[in-house]
């Protein structure tokens, strides 16, 4: 919810689409959360493709920055690298809904830790009440599509 703070921000995770559907990384790989496209040499570089345009850089920054620190003093491994020819069946999925990652942003002892219980309170509760309003409102898609066969 840090990385895709709104319902919209939620419709560019599709499977090729050049942007992540998994939690994976990768070499040159644009498919991957976590993509290292130079190793070595002044352009070496990790990028991490999760998070969009309408990304808070403060929210998203300490979210990634309390990742690198989580992963660095509990020794996690990242497990292999995804090329793009290869299927990651096992690995964690994204989320692809607003609503789904509130709950989960809500329920995280990560997100408390970085940031705070009583801001993880505040921010889920308002993010929460923003989906529900999201999920109440009939589109112009739904009102196009299905209103002409009643």
């Amino acid at each position: 919810m840090v990385f895709a703070p709104y319902a919209n921000s939620y419709r560019r995770f599709q499977p090729g689409s050049f942007a992540p559907v998994d939690l994976t990384w990768g070499y040159g790989h644009r498919g991957t959360a976590v993509r290292i496209p130079e190793k070595d040499g002044p352009g070496a570089r990790i990028e991490h493709r999760v998070a969009g345009a309408d990304a808070n850089p403060y929210l998203m920054l300490a979210a990634i920055l309390g990742g690198m620190l989580l992963g660095l003093q509990n020794e996690l491994d990242p497990g292999e690298e995804t090329t793009p020819s290869q299927v990651t069946a096992n690995a964690p999925r994204l989320m692809h809904d607003l609503l789904t990652a509130v709950e989960r942003f809500r329920a995280s002892p990560f997100i408390a830790d970085i940031f705070g219980e009583r801001y993880q309170k505040l921010y889920g509760d308002t993010k929460h009440k923003e989906a529900i309003h999201y999920l109440r409102t009939v589109s112009d898609f739904d009102y196009r599509t299905y209103l002409p066969r009643l």
